[in-house]
This record gives structure tokens, sequence and C-alpha cells, in this order.
């Protein structure tokens, strides 16, 4: 196997995620292609979700503590008992990789790596590129960090999803900005059995049987299903797709919506769920793997992300890939690929009334659902896979 540039990627987040995001999608889609390509990579990561996907990639990886990452007042009042620790320990991984892998470029995602490794790496000569998928928040601009954020993103290449992103990290000072989207990785996809309808209905309706041992089996013979894959928090946007929902059900009964992801926040959702009595209509999933979420996106008749803010919205694309059209905000990366009415639909962020009624004109309007479907899978065969986007990541890892 050729070696030309031997990349590291490395991943501390604060907290683990509960499932596989944007994000971790992103960095095993793009470990993935490079070992394929024939150059070496490793993650060294502390992230569960992550490191169990690894596994099954068979991608080379290192699991280790890097800290908490420095994004709230707990991990930061934490960090001065800690610093001696984390930068000995990965200042040790890195000088292994350096010496024994030949490693000449470490993709950094998350803060703590960027203020501690940047310096250093560039010192043995490796060429550095942060990652940053997150928008600008609390995080970023009470952190007292900042400053060494700034300066040291004039010596690396900082790889944003969105025009949107990039507008805004450079507003904030942040330099050396390049947009590259996530790809979606429809190789691995299509490797992934799609199922009979009949046989993915029967599926769905054991998972829920266990949490609404209620549920009528023919309720999904006669209706329309509406899907969501979000993860369970408020600033996803849950409220107000349930607020929207709910509009929605004042007037008609002949529709489920099937919400795929897990959250902090599910019990209180649920509680929600309960106290606005759509418990006979709207229903979680909890947490499902790839292959459930294929043959998920293939029963619904539509998708609808109602988070008010998307750096970029994977979610979308595998919509895309699924021949459905969408619904989502008119806001962040989402403006990038979804065009009104081509394929998908746009909502104002926030607005239950708008979302609502964007989800009533596709129940009524087939064709056009139909179609802007068919359009959002052009979109992503033109421009969003994941051999495409290599190319502009070619760009920037290779000398």
């Amino acid at each position: 196997m050729k070696n030309n540039i031997g990349l590291l990627i490395l991943r501390f987040p604060y907290e683990s995620a509960t499932g596989m995001g944007g994000e971790e999608n992103h960095i095993l889609s793009l470990a993935r292609i490079i070992r394929e390509k024939g150059d070496y990579v490793k993650i060294i990561t502390s992230c569960k979700c992550m490191l169990k996907e690894i596994k099954n990639m068979r991608i080379p990886y290192r699991r280790t503590w890097g800290g908490m990452d420095i994004v709230s007042i707990k991990s930061l009042v934490f960090f001065p008992f800690t610093f001696i620790f984390i930068i000995i320990n990965l200042l040790r991984l890195l000088l292994y990789e350096r010496v024994y892998n030949n490693v000449r470029v470490v993709y950094l995602l998350t803060y703590i790596e960027k203020i501690i490794l940047t310096p250093f790496a560039l010192f043995l000569g490796i060429k550095v590129v942060w990652g940053q998928h997150t928008k600008p928040g609390r995080w970023f601009y009470k952190n007292p960090f900042k400053i060494f954020y700034l300066i040291l993103s004039r010596f690396v290449t900082v790889i944003v999803p969105s025009k949107d992103m990039k507008k805004i990290f450079e507003k904030n000072g942040v330099k050396n900005l390049k947009v590259i989207p996530n790809g979606l990785d429809i190789d691995r996809l299509n490797k992934i059995q799609l199922k009979e309808k009949p046989k993915i209905l029967r599926r769905i309706f054991q998972c829920l049987k266990d949490t609404n041992p209620g549920i009528e089996r023919n309720k999904f013979d006669i209706t329309k299903i509406v899907g969501c894959i979000s993860r369970l928090s408020k600033e996803k946007g849950i409220l107000t797709f349930l607020n929207a929902v709910q509009n929605i059900l004042n007037f008609r009964n002949d529709i489920i919506f099937l919400v795929v992801g897990e959250g902090k926040e599910r019990s209180k959702i649920n509680e929600i769920i309960i106290e606005k009595k759509l418990q006979d209509n709207v229903f979680l999933l909890g947490y499902k793997d790839q292959a459930f979420l294929k043959n998920f996106l293939y029963v619904i008749d539509f998708f609808v992300l109602p988070s008010p803010y998307e750096t970029f919205g994977i979610s979308v694309l595998e919509s895309f890939y699924m021949k459905k059209s969408v619904i989502v905000s008119r806001s962040g990366g989402l403006k990038d690929y979804v065009v009104q009415r081509v394929n998908g639909l746009f909502f104002t962020p926030g607005d239950y009334i708008d979302l609502g009624k964007n989800i009533e004109y596709l129940l009524k309007n087939k064709a056009l659902t139909n179609q802007m479907g068919q359009n959002g899978y052009k979109t992503l065969i033109d421009k969003y896979t994941l051999e495409k986007i290599y190319k502009e990541w070619q760009k920037v890892l290779y000398f």
C-alpha cells in the first residue's frame, strides 16, 4: 500500500453522542474513502458511538481520553487540573504516528485538540486541518481560549460544511476558511438490502409495540407516513414539529409521524406528546442504524427536518438518496442545496404554522412530492456523493 499522506483524525467531544450524527458520519466516510484510495488513516477518539462503527468498518483506531472539550464552564474549571496529562498523552500519540506511520496531516475536530496540538503539529512539520461543524455559540464567543483559536487559524486550513458557516466564522475573525460539504457514502448505502414495504412496516410496528402496546397494526395500512430524523432536544426544533402536527391533526387523522433519533430530552418530549394528545399519531423510534434508516426512508411519504438551523443536514441527503422530497427551514447549510419547489420546501425557522402548511401541501400534492424526490436524487448524484466531495478533500490533504 502506497502511503501518500498519512492522515490522523482526532475527536474528543465534550460528551459522546447518543447516536451517529452528521459529524460522526462525516469522519467515518472520509476515513473510509481515504483508506480505500490507498493512504494510511487512523482515528483517535473517546467517542463511544463512533468506536462501535469504526470497529465494524475495520478502520485503524486508538481509544484514549483527551479531556473534556473546553466548551463549557464545567470543562474549563477542570482543564487546569488535567492539562498536563492531556498534553503529554496527545503529544505522545502524535509523535508516535509521525515517526512510525509517517503521518503528514492531522485533522482536528474539537476545540481542545485544536488549541493544544496545533502548535506541536506545525513544529513537527505536519499539515494541520481543522473541521468546524458547530455553529458559533457561547462555547465560541465567551471562551477564554478564543484568542488562541483566532491566532492559530492563521496557520491551518479550517473546513466548514456550508457557505453560511464560512460567512459567520469570517465575520468573527477566523482565517483560512474553505467550504467542503459533507458527502454521502452511497456505495455503503447501496450494499444495504432494501426490504419489501410490508416487511419494513412490520418491523417498525414491532419497534413501537414495546412502548405503545395499544397501537393498532392496521393503522400503518391506511395512513400517510411523515418521517423525521433528529436528535431529541429543543434546539433541534422538535417542539415546532409537534405544534405543527397538533394543528394538522385538528383537521385530519389519517397520518402518522415517525421520529428516529435519541436524546436526553426524550422523556420530556414524550410527556409533551401525551399532553398534546398526539400519542396515537406521533411515535418516537429511538436511535437506529443505517440499515434501518434506509428502509425507514423508503416507506415514508416525505421527510421533515424541523431544526431552526443546520450547519449542513446529512439526513436531507439520505432522504434524497431514497428519492424523497423534504421540508426544511430556510437557514444554514440547507440553503446550499435545497431549492424551493425543485427538491424540497422551505419553512420559516421556528414557525410551526408555516411548517404545518408545508406538510399539508405535500400531503395534498403527491405528483409534486414525487417529482421533488426525483430532483433531490439528481442533486445528490450530481454534487454530493462522497466520491465527488473527496475530490475537494484531495486539494486540501495532498501536498
